[in-house]
């Protein structure tokens, strides 16, 4: 009963849905045409080129995520209608990469990281300064030219006990984060929702993120930063992605089965990605990966605007 009624209000709280009603019923958004995601793919792979260059100079490690990992097994580099490109990197080099973009290659790109600016997911975007890729929930409206995401991975503690209290820290932190751009942002999302379900969960996280908006949500991003990154034990078992879609728990890995990495063939590229990659995409797409999504089920960016 309690695991039944736990799972109710998480999903009630869930917001990809509630989005992706804003994207279907908002005039002034769209997603881009086949051709423009050719484009767009072509601009994408210049940046990642860079990346590996800047990482393999530096010693640095990252692994392709999400829709790129999958792209990568599936179809030898972009899935079709896949419109970014994500990767993972252990905390210490997380750390080091924006920096090192800037020094590397200096007017080409703009660095957003949720502890500096105003900047306010939990990961770091790579964006190419002489374009545009403006999305709706854009904190930076000064800074919109397409990009990667990169999120980190965390050291994890190997005492169960400790590993559990770390991670309901880092997630009610993150729900809180979540809660206060929530009220932030409610007036642009409630007039284009119509199930009541929805409304009810804007409400509901909205209020909450009254309540603790009173402190700012920069301090909130930042401490939630630092509680990620707090468990220094390079040797732990298993590592964790707290950013990724799944959040902590659902994105707990097994170390070794990530790093070192492997060389795969990504376009014309040759990419990092974790060395074992089924425990990851089964866990993110389920054990049915390889067979590609239903047209209505596929997932794009929606666009206010885009300069390629």
């Amino acid at each position: 009963m309690r695991k039944g009624l736990l799972s109710k209000i998480k999903s009630s709280l869930m917001t990809n849905e509630i989005f992706r009603s804003v994207f279907l019923n908002r005039s002034d958004i769209f997603f881009l045409s086949e051709d423009e995601i050719k484009k767009l793919q072509s601009r994408l792979l210049e940046i990642i080129e860079d990346v590996d260059r800047v990482c393999e100079k530096n010693g640095l490690t990252y692994v392709l995520a999400g829709g790129s990992a999958l792209g990568a097994v599936r179809n030898g580099g972009f899935i079709p209608w896949d419109d970014d490109i994500d990767i993972i990197m252990p905390r210490a080099d997380y750390d080091r990469i924006g920096e090192i973009i800037r020094r590397e290659y200096p007017g080409k790109y703009y660095i957003q990281d949720s502890r500096y600016g105003k900047y306010d997911i939990h990961s770091i975007k790579i964006r190419m300064i002489d374009s545009v890729f403006e999305e709706l929930f854009e904190s930076e409206p000064e800074h919109t030219g397409i990009f990667i995401d990169i999120y980190s991975a965390e050291d994890t503690y190997d005492g169960r006990v400790r590993e559990k209290l770390h991670g309901c820290r880092v997630e009610a932190l993150m729900f809180i984060c979540s809660c206060i751009k929530m009220r932030k942002n409610k007036k642009i999302i409630l007039p284009y929702l119509t199930k009541k379900e929805h409304i009810r969960s804007v409400k509901i996280k909205a209020a909450i993120g009254a309540v603790f908006g009173v402190i700012p949500l920069k301090k909130w991003l930042i401490h939630t930063d630092r509680v990620m990154s707090c468990v220094h034990n390079p040797d732990s078992r298993f590592i964790t992605v707290p950013a990724g879609r799944r959040h902590y728990f659902g994105e707990t890995y097994t170390r070794s089965f990530f790093f070192p990495p492997d060389r795969t063939v990504f376009e014309e590229l040759s990419l990092c990605i974790m060395n074992e990659t089924d425990e990851y995409l089964t866990r993110m797409y389920g054990a049915d990966y390889m067979v590609p999504p239903k047209k209505d089920q596929r997932e794009k960016h929606a666009v206010m605007r885009c300069e390629l």
